[in-house]
């Protein structure tokens, strides 16, 4: 099964144990950590989403990073951030 194919099954744990072992295997990956953040916050672990979604920008600047990143900030209440967030990922949508 793919990590994608869980999540829109709603096996979250799996898509989270797919996108981690794609993580141990390149550290590197900003998109497994963009997406393993989106599935931490449908499980509602808003501080875990955030680490991903910093983790995902830190590595290179996306708009699945920064996404991800004003979702978590939603979760945990930050509203303002989370819109300065949308904001940023709003400039990778012509790319």
């Amino acid at each position: 099964t793919t990590a994608r194919h869980a999540c829109v099954t709603g096996d979250l744990s799996t898509a989270e144990d797919l996108l981690t072992q794609n993580i141990h295997t390149n550290a590197n990956d900003y998109t497994s950590h963009a997406h393993r953040s989106f599935v931490m916050a449908r499980k509602h672990d808003w501080d875990h989403a955030l680490e991903d979604a910093f983790k995902s920008i830190s590595i290179q600047p996306s708009l699945a990073g920064y996404i991800s990143k004003g979702i978590a900030l939603c979760g945990k209440g930050l509203v303002r951030e989370a819109r300065a967030a949308f904001d940023v990922a709003s400039m990778f949508t012509n790319k």
